[in-house]
């Protein structure tokens, strides 16, 4: 019996840190995440006021930073810490994952929808795909309530980094307008241009609302702004449209999507 009882004892105390984390209750485990960076305060009632303000954890780490502030005890530091969180969710779905292919725009839709229809403001995410379509990395800008900034010199610079062969774009519209701005087909046209050039094919650009998605692949857009490019290859300018392609320090376009 008492050997029973070592065992007993051995085994809880070899239990991993990680199935502890799994078994806490979620204001329990919040606490336990806060304390990596807020060990001088008790995390306990604060992330008590965080569930009660924002509802759950995957709110609270998607949530905008001046509201996770006017929330009692939240500093600058642990807003930054639970925004990183929230971009770590990405990973935690897997999209870092080699392993994960995307061959189609539902296999972007299927991928991405549950991450970007969490996030309250707009964001920007940009997949990079090998030759098979597995996903190499990604890159995520946050934004604000009505516009979010991306730089296309910074995202060609990254699709050549990992050696991408496909860009998938996509981005989130928390107003709940389906279709794109005038402003989310110029930005698709400049990343065409852009990755086209330095052959890179976008394979396409998915807008995510509560009501849906927008494929500008399905709904003939991207190929309509393809051949345009393909146009220009041919005309006498090409030429100096590569160049200016080329001298990819001045380009640095902005999407900035209106609220309707």
């Amino acid at each position: 019996m008492k050997n029973k009882k070592n065992s007993e004892t051995t085994e809880r105390n070899t239990i991993s840190p990680r199935k502890e984390l799994q078994k806490l209750k979620e204001s329990e485990a919040l606490s336990t995440m806060l304390s990596l960076v807020a060990a001088h305060i008790d995390t306990e009632p604060l992330s008590q006021r965080l569930l009660e303000t924002f509802g759950s954890v995957e709110r609270i780490i998607n949530a905008d930073s001046t509201k996770l502030q006017k929330v009692s005890g939240v500093s600058p530091r642990i807003a930054e810490y639970l925004q990183r969180l929230g971009e770590f969710q990405l990973y935690l779905n897997g999209v870092e994952k080699k392993k994960q292919r995307v061959v189609s725009t539902e296999d972007a839709n299927e991928l991405l929808k549950g991450i970007m229809n969490l996030y309250p403001v707009e964001h920007f995410v940009a997949l990079f795909l090998d030759v098979q379509g597995n996903v190499i990395s990604h890159d995520t800008v946050r934004g604000n309530f009505v516009k979010v900034h991306v730089s296309i010199r910074e995202l060609v610079e990254r699709a050549i980094s990992v050696n991408a062969y496909k860009v998938v774009l996509s981005h989130n519209h928390p107003t709940g307008a389906l279709y794109p701005s005038d402003t989310d087909i110029q930005i698709t046209r400049t990343a065409i241009r852009a990755l086209t050039s330095v052959e890179i094919i976008v394979m396409d650009h998915i807008i995510f609302t509560d009501k849906g998605y927008f494929s500008f692949k399905q709904t003939g857009y991207l190929d309509a702004l393809t051949t345009e490019y393909q146009d220009i290859a041919k005309s006498e300018d090409y030429k100096d449209y590569i160049d200016n392609i080329q001298s990819i320090a001045s380009i640095n376009s902005f999407l900035s999507f209106p609220r309707n």
